[in-house]
C-alpha cells in the first residue's frame, strides 16, 4: 500500500546563465527541482559538489542549502513545490532523466501556465505529482542497480553530442579522474573523446544532410557547431568531401 503523494507546485520559471556564472548558497522551506535542458557545471548540495549536464536534473530538500557553478551556458527549469508530510521523502543528489520523462511534463507545466485555460491551476498540480512520481522511480532505480559510470558516460554523450562538453565535465560524471577516465574512455571507444564527441556530429550531420533540406549553417549548429566555415572543413576532414558536395551526391544515389 503506497502513501498517496500529492504535489503542491509553488513556482515554476526557466533562466539562461552564460558560462562562468555561480548561483550562490542558498535554500528553500519547499522542495526544489532543477531541470538543466542544456549545458553544464557543478552543484554543490550540503557541501557535496556534483556535476550535472543536460538532461539531467538536481533534487534538493527543504532547508538543504546549495549552489551552482555553470562551466557551459545553461537553460534551467526550476520547480518549487510542496509534499504532504506523510509522503515518502525524495533524496537530494543530481539524477538522469532517461526517457525524457520528466522533461515532457516540465513543457506540460510550461503550456499550462502559459495558457491560463480553467482549471490550469489544477493540471499544474496534477503534471507535478507525475514529475515527483517519476522521481521516486528514478531514485529507486539507483538504489536498485550498480552504476556503470562509463556506460553512463556513452548514453550521456550519445544524447548530448551537440552540447559544449569540457573533459573534465565528462571526468566529474564518471567520478575518475581527468586521466584515468581518459585513460578508460578510449579503452572502451578506441578514441579520445573529443574524437568520440565529433563522430557523433559528423554522423548527425550526414543523417540531416542526406533527409532534409535545411541549410548547411543550421545543420551545423544542430550538430553543435555554430561556425560554419569551421563545420565546414570539419566535415570535408573526416567525410572527404564538403556538406554540399555529400547533399547533393546522397540525392542522387
Amino acid at each position: 500500500m503506497h502513501t498517496a503523494v500529492n504535489a503542491e507546485l509553488s513556482y515554476f520559471f526557466y533562466v539562461s546563465h552564460g558560462p562562468g556564472c555561480t548561483v550562490r548558497e542558498h535554500a528553500h522551506t519547499y522542495y526544489e527541482m532543477a531541470y538543466y535542458a542544456e549545458g553544464a557545471g557543478t552543484t554543490c548540495i550540503a557541501g557535496r559538489a556534483v556535476a550535472y549536464g543536460a538532461g539531467q536534473y538536481s533534487l534538493y530538500r527543504p532547508g538543504v542549502p546549495h549552489t551552482e557553478e555553470h562551466s557551459a551556458a545553461v537553460t534551467v527549469y526550476c520547480l518549487g513545490f510542496y509534499l504532504p508530510e506523510d509522503a515518502p521523502p525524495l533524496e537530494d543528489g543530481v539524477y538522469t532523466d532517461f526517457g525524457k520523462r520528466i522533461w515532457k511534463r516540465i513543457q506540460d507545466v510550461r503550456r499550462e501556465f502559459g495558457a491560463k485555460e480553467i482549471y490550469h491551476d489544477l493540471y499544474v498540480n496534477l503534471y507535478t505529482t507525475e514529475i515527483v512520481l517519476q522521481h521516486y522511480r528514478n531514485q529507486q532505480t539507483r538504489k536498485d542497480q550498480t552504476f556503470d559510470s562509463m556506460g553512463y558516460i556513452f548514453t550521456f554523450l550519445d544524447e548530448n553530442f551537440s552540447q559544449d562538453i569540457c573533459l573534465d565535465t565528462l571526468a566529474e560524471l564518471s567520478g575518475y579522474s581527468a586521466d584515468h577516465f581518459r585513460h578508460l574512455f578510449k579503452r572502451k571507444a578506441g578514441i579520445s573523446p573529443k574524437q568520440y564527441i565529433i563522430q557523433k556530429r559528423i554522423e548527425h550531420a550526414k543523417l540531416l544532410l542526406a533527409t532534409g533540406d535545411t541549410s548547411i549553417s543550421h545543420v551545423a549548429q544542430s550538430c553543435g557547431m555554430p561556425d560554419g566555415t569551421q563545420f565546414t572543413l570539419l566535415f570535408k576532414k573526416y567525410v572527404g568531401v564538403t556538406p554540399s558536395q555529400f547533399r547533393r551526391e546522397s540525392k542522387c544515389r
